[in-house]
């Protein structure tokens, strides 16, 4: 066998074993069926080109999928570098990585501004460093990378990303292979990925809401009379600065608390804006409407940025107006509600801004997408019929003169086509009163799966009925996204999907669930539905085994 048959050979696993923790024997994890064929896209990729892009939509477990070729490749005892542009890029796969493969994880270490673990078997190191070639060097001294993975690979056409692939290439013995990650492969400035990559896979963002791994879109466009466009300067995308002043020319902020009001009541919004200021103003005048609100840029401190996300998570903040810092790296899954508050002629902009609301999560049934600053359609500008490919189809239909996708007439111009078919969820029950927030599912006869909140993060089990021990399905605490991700992969395997409209739901109870829900000494009352019923006892059946496990106790027992 070829030594490049010998490095591919059984490199992308579709079921990856997992490690044995203290807790208990954990569960192995399994690709989901695009991240199995996004992997072995790429491995035959690099049996005629080094190097293989993998586009995933924002939240389809771009991270997942490549963490489980690295560990493949550390099987082999193969070294690997991870590279990323920003903190929260290195920090979250290395979390994940040690959540997820524990044993393989131990021989990891971060590479940055104030960590060296230089001579770890996998590195994730930021690229804003390793740019420094001693400390590159440092890397490579300790045994060249056979696999290299650029995430969010639309920036790796830039000059420092360049030079330090090059200089890897040039001190390695055997070109390494290079795996890039990516939601929007596309670049504003033209530059074209293909002069590196080999694109091997793409999952849109339509398939992935039609298969259940993203929750549905909703849109609302609405216009701002006064926003004239024709004077700001931009050969990409808009002059930032300019932009701005337009937009406050044209009321943007009141027009944003207006249509806050009307469209967006007890929804989690993240809020884009054009300049800080827009974001300050926006921010302050929402909380004078009665939002909880506030506000991060590119010049909040770390420390504060940390501060507003985790009240944002803890149910504190209703809004984050923010300019420039949540469109890459940040997890924030409870978010159902996106404002775009600025135009763009930018397609990857937009949907790294769409991308944070469409994440599944606990109790989370759609995204709505709010375009505020529509102008006049001959700018160009990126709006939501974009993310399923109909902003060819608007185009077509203004130069045959027909009506417009996106109009001010404030209808979704995405309902229908995003329901091509219904897709089939997970039904979580919350289960609160208890010492810790718990979601649960029911898989049918043979168990459920647990999401138990541990301080900042979470763990899943899946809980077999028959079993006095819970079966982890990450070695450590993870972050919601990924808790919950681990925990609904277990009840589609299991076939416990199902339609959350279902006509079934709002049928009456029947008297099989009354006859059960009294052995569990449930009292349901005159008119519950079989959906209701249902919840009522997946609640009790679940509380009953937390609390046999000690996973989570009633909060009057603490008390106590």
């Amino acid at each position: 066998m070829s030594f490049v048959g010998q490095v591919l050979d059984g490199l992308v696993p579709s079921v990856y074993p997992m490690s044995h923790s203290h807790t208990g024997e954990i569960m192995p994890i399994t690709l989901r069926p695009y991240q199995e064929e996004a992997a072995k896209s790429a491995r035959e990729t690099w049996k005629n080109d080094r190097s293989a892009l993998v586009v995933l939509p924002t939240g389809c477990g771009k991270t997942i999928m490549a963490l489980s070729v690295a560990a493949a490749a550390r099987e082999k005892n193969f070294r690997v570098l991870w590279l990323a542009h920003r903190q929260e890029l290195l920090t979250q796969p290395a979390k994940a990585f040690k959540a997820v493969w524990p044993d393989l994880a131990s021989d990891s270490g971060i590479v940055q501004a104030n960590r060296n673990d230089a001579d770890a078997g996998t590195v994730f190191a930021s690229i804003d460093t390793v740019r420094n070639p001693s400390r590159l060097d440092g890397i490579l001294q300790h045994g060249s990378p056979m696999l290299v993975v650029c995430d969010e690979a639309h920036h790796s056409m830039a000059k420092s990303w360049q030079n330090v692939l090059n200089r890897i290439d040039e001190a390695s013995d055997k070109q390494p292979f290079r795996l890039g990650l990516t939601a929007t492969p596309e670049r504003t400035d033209g530059k074209h990925l293909g002069k590196t990559w080999k694109v091997a896979y793409s999952y849109s963002m339509l398939d992935a809401i039609d298969e259940g791994y993203l929750v549905p879109i909703k849109s609302v466009t609405e216009y701002l009379e006064g926003l004239d466009l024709s004077e700001v300067a931009g050969t990409g995308d808009y002059n930032a600065e300019e932009l701005g002043k337009a937009l406050l020319k044209a009321s943007v902020v009141d027009h944003t608390v207006e249509a806050l009001n009307r469209n967006a009541k007890g929804r989690k919004v993240l809020l884009f804006t054009a300049t800080v200021e827009q974001a300050r103003l926006t921010s302050e005048a929402l909380a004078e409407a009665g939002w909880r609100s506030d506000w991060v840029s590119g010049e909040t401190s770390a420390e504060k940025r940390t501060q507003v996300l985790s009240n944002f998570e803890a149910g504190n903040l209703d809004v984050i107006c923010n300019c420039a810092v949540l469109t890459e790296g940040t997890d924030l899954p409870i978010a159902d509600c996106i404002v775009v508050a600025r135009p763009t002629r930018s397609k990857p902009l937009y949907i790294q801004m769409v991308g944070r609301g469409v994440r599944l999560a606990p109790g989370k049934e759609d995204c709505l997408v709010i375009d505020l600053a529509g102008a006049t359609e001959e700018h160009d500008l990126i709006q939501a019929p974009v993310l399923v490919g109909l902003l060819k189809e608007d185009r077509r239909r203004q130069r045959a003169g027909e009506s417009p996708l996106v109009s001010s007439s404030g209808k979704d111009p995405l309902k229908g086509i995003l329901k091509r078919r219904r897709p089939l969820r997970a039904t979580w029950v919350p289960i609160r009163g208890l010492t810790k927030m718990v979601w649960v599912c029911d898989c049918g006869k043979e168990g459920m799966v647990a999401i138990v909140q541990q301080g900042e993060a979470w763990m899943a089990y899946y809980l077999p009925k028959r079993c006095r021990s819970p079966q982890p399905l990450s070695g450590h605490p993870v972050h919601l996204e990924l808790a919950y991700g681990l925990g609904n992969d277990v009840v589609r395997r299991a076939r416990s999907l199902t339609y959350p409209n279902a006509r079934w739901r709002s049928l009456p109870a029947t008297e099989g669930q009354k006859a059960y829900a009294s052995r569990l000494g449930i009292s349901l009352p005159n008119g519950v539905t079989k959906g209701q019923a249902a919840e009522m006892i997946t609640k009790e059946s679940a509380s009953r085994v937390l609390l046999r496990l000690d996973l989570a106790r009633p909060i009057q027992q603490r008390l106590l």
